[in-house]
């Protein structure tokens, strides 16, 4: 089930209108203050799947500029 919910949200988190990919540096501090980055994104399997499939859609809706630096950074581009 977690596995599952895991992937489904990938594109929840993507949409069109509403993409964690157009988030600012506000909105990601108060997501950071939210969740447990070590514990829920880099400790678990499901959760580096995801960030990984996350930040691949944001590249390639992104042509340039520091947010696609960072997320190819993250991908080891």
């Amino acid at each position: 089930m977690k596995a599952l919910a895991f992937r489904t949200h990938v594109e929840c988190y993507t949409q069109t209108g509403s993409s964690i990919c157009d988030l600012g540096g506000h909105d990601w501090r108060k997501i950071s203050g939210i969740i447990d980055i070590n514990k829920d994104i880099f400790q678990d399997a499901d959760g580096r799947r995801q960030l990984l499939a996350v930040t691949r859609i944001c590249v390639d809706g992104r042509p340039d500029g520091a947010v696609k630096d960072l997320m190819l950074r993250i991908l080891g581009a």
